[in-house]
């Protein structure tokens, strides 16, 4: 997985160049496939920067705050329907999960971090079965996996170069808990004032 961004994926040639080009040329969206997280747990994760004082972390907004399962990068239009039945198939194989943020940790490490993320626990075992099982469906369709493991979490802040995590980060703390119903295709816009996203599409999991 790379650094702040959950679980990557780029495209191979057969599914036309290494970013879905599909021969055409221009501006194209930049994608990733995550599981939306309720508004009472980012704001609980949005309040830990209210608790550090290191100057050197930048914070992450809480409405820039997903459960990545995986980064498209810039994808052709036509390539979009592709990444949709994905995603309905998938999703129609898991179930509703039942997930919680606690926790604080760092990549690489705690003594060298340059990104600080929230861990995610609960129905870790339904997130990691349907990560992979859309990570499998999308390299048959052409894109290409990422080789790191999946490590589900949130991105809190990130460091510029890598440093010591400030010790009140380290205290064991529980963010909330919320229900995933869903996953998103999400796209990112960049942006003068930082990144915002736009919703392209979802999939509905399973009722149990």
């Amino acid at each position: 997985m790379r650094e702040g961004a959950g679980h990557s994926l780029g495209c191979t040639e057969g599914g036309v160049g290494p970013s879905c080009l599909g021969g055409m040329m221009g501006e194209m969206p930049r994608l990733f496939i995550a599981v939306p997280v309720a508004e009472t747990v980012k704001t609980s994760l949005g309040e830990v920067s209210r608790s550090v004082a290191a100057r050197y972390l930048r914070w992450v907004k809480p409405e820039a705050m997903h459960l990545t399962l995986a980064f498209l990068g810039d994808v052709d239009e036509a390539r979009l329907p592709t990444i949709e039945r994905a995603m309905r198939e998938g999703a129609r194989g898991a179930s509703v999960m039942a997930l919680r943020a606690e926790g604080v940790g760092a990549f690489p490490s705690e003594r060298r971090a340059r990104v600080v993320w929230a861990g995610v626990t609960g129905d870790v075992d339904v997130l990691f079965a349907l990560q992979q099982d859309l990570e499998l469906r999308l390299t048959e369709a052409g894109f290409e996996g990422d080789r790191k493991r999946f490590h589900p979490h949130l991105t809190l802040a990130r460091l510029r170069e890598p440093l010591p995590l400030p010790a009140e980060l380290l205290t064991h703390r529980v963010f909330g808990e919320w229900r995933a119903t869903e996953i998103q295709l999400i796209e990112s816009h960049l942006g003068s004032a930082g990144p915002h996203y736009e919703v392209r599409a979802a999939a509905k999991l399973e009722e149990v």
